[in-house]
């Protein structure tokens, strides 16, 4: 490996004090010798392709900001949302989703995206819940209903005492992309989820235990959006 990154210096980066790889640099070896590594291993897409589709302007500026050729960027949206905008010109499909949530039609509310930590093994289960009760003691005080939005890794069942110990609605049925266009403000940890808030014109507040949103952080562009 030491090798391979002084011989091949651009294939390496320097993160947090060490020197990484963009890929296992033996596959990067194979693919060079057969003529398959990109000119800039690093670029994600790749310069490769023909067309690349994005879905939203975040996402197109971020990649024009990191050199991908603009040309080849078209923003299409995300195909999943089309069944979400088809619904919220539907009665029923609005009835039906305030039903799934026990509010009445058109009550405000705040959509609150639940921060998996412990489910993808980045907090211990104690620093978990502590962040988790923090989020949720700081809501207590909003003045209007709270729906919590679960990540697909977390247990239900872990979380269902928010019902009885704050009044909040717990959803279980409804993904967070059909939740954001009736949503009055989010309230996330920093989520690739979050462009939905710029897609919809939902007000976005993002709390952030690990500090992925500060100016200074190498990854805070991949969270900080526009407002």
């Amino acid at each position: 490996n030491r090798f391979a990154a002084r011989l091949f210096p651009k294939w390496t980066r320097s993160c947090d004090g060490k020197i990484i790889f963009a890929f296992d640099p033996v596959t990067m070896l194979a693919a060079l010798a057969s003529g398959l590594l990109p000119k800039n291993p690093w670029q994600a897409p790749s310069d490769s392709y023909d067309l690349v589709f994005v879905e939203s302007p975040f996402s197109e500026r971020m990649l024009v900001e990191s050199g991908y050729d603009a040309r080849k960027i078209v923003v299409g949206g995300k195909p999943l949302l089309d069944e979400v905008f088809a619904g919220v010109s539907d009665p029923a499909f609005v009835d039906a989703l305030y039903g799934d949530l026990g509010l009445p039609r058109g009550s405000a509310f705040v959509l609150c995206n639940v921060e998996p930590g412990f489910e993808h093994h980045y907090a211990s289960w104690d620093e978990h819940w502590q962040r988790f009760q923090a989020v949720m003691d700081g809501l207590r005080d909003c003045g209007v209903p709270v729906v919590l939005s679960l990540h697909p890794l977390c247990d239900h069942a872990n979380y269902r005492f928010v019902e009885d110990e704050y009044g909040y609605v717990l959803c279980e049925n409804r993904r967070i992309m059909e939740l954001y266009p009736f949503a009055s403000v989010s309230v996330s940890f920093p989520c690739s989820t979050n462009t939905l808030a710029e897609l919809f014109g939902t007000p976005l507040v993002i709390y952030d235990f690990l500090g992925l949103t500060l100016e200074d952080d190498s990854r805070s562009d991949l969270y900080r959006l526009p407002g």
